[in-house]
């Protein structure tokens, strides 16, 4: 038999108060759970090595080098999170421009897994789960295979894009002013894979992550071997 406890008397005033109360609680529960569905678990970058000789902005959007480093690392980078596993498929944009000091000469951009935070100062290279672009300001673009692979004389980007793509094993970097593809990387992913990034010895200009409007399911146009093409379907991280 079921049992019923009747509320207490109160006034029908009193009772719209409180069914209205309620409704905006149960709409702001929803309200929350889309916007962290749309935004994620809050983008920020994480500072894995190197806390000293970085800057990072209030943000967590910015990062530059310390410039008064006496003795800086040989590989001072940072970290994005969250990180990615099989199954991601990701784009994300990084300010390479700024306005007082122009374009940025020296950097490094790409992914680094996640067992980097155990090994400490070793040789930044695929067999020790980095892969990244590299511009220096001598040499210009170049990947960090082994050896070093210099790339055809290209234009620094102002903006760079960056498009993995985990069970392929493909990440791409992207021109994204010129909408050109500068050259795509193929590897075996394993475990989480985080982006890095690299601020460079002694340059002045940030670098940034870029806020994009579309948050999931999105597309980016870029030019690959000459024929336009729209990537569908990607999550963009931020």
């Amino acid at each position: 038999r079921d049992t019923f406890f009747p509320l207490p008397e109160t006034s029908s005033g009193l009772q719209t108060a409180v069914i209205i109360l309620v409704l905006l609680l149960l709409l702001s529960v929803v309200f929350i759970g889309v916007l962290y569905k749309k935004r994620g678990q809050g983008y920020v970058l994480v500072l894995i090595t190197a806390l000293p000789y970085l800057k990072v902005g209030s943000t967590g959007k910015i990062v530059r080098d310390r410039l008064d480093n006496v003795c800086p690392p040989e590989h001072a980078y940072i970290l994005g999170t969250p990180g990615f596993t099989s199954g991601s498929r990701a784009y994300w944009e990084v300010g390479l421009n700024d306005v007082n000091v122009g374009v940025k000469e020296s950097w490094w951009v790409g992914l680094a897994s996640g067992s980097v935070k155990n090994q400490g100062d070793v040789p930044a290279t695929p067999s020790n789960g980095f892969w990244f672009l590299s511009s220096d300001k001598e040499k210009g673009l170049w990947l960090n295979m082994t050896p070093n692979i210099l790339l055809p004389t290209n234009p620094r980007p102002e903006t760079l894009g960056v498009y993995l793509d985990y069970d392929a094993g493909v990440l791409s970097f992207i021109n994204v002013k010129d909408k050109k593809r500068i050259v795509t990387v193929e590897a075996m992913f394993t475990g989480v894979v985080f982006p890095l990034f690299n601020p460079g010895k002694g340059d002045k200009a940030p670098m940034s992550i870029l806020d994009r409007d579309v948050v999931d399911g999105g597309s980016i146009w870029m030019d690959i071997d000459g024929c336009s093409r729209d990537i569908d379907g990607f999550s963009i991280w931020r």
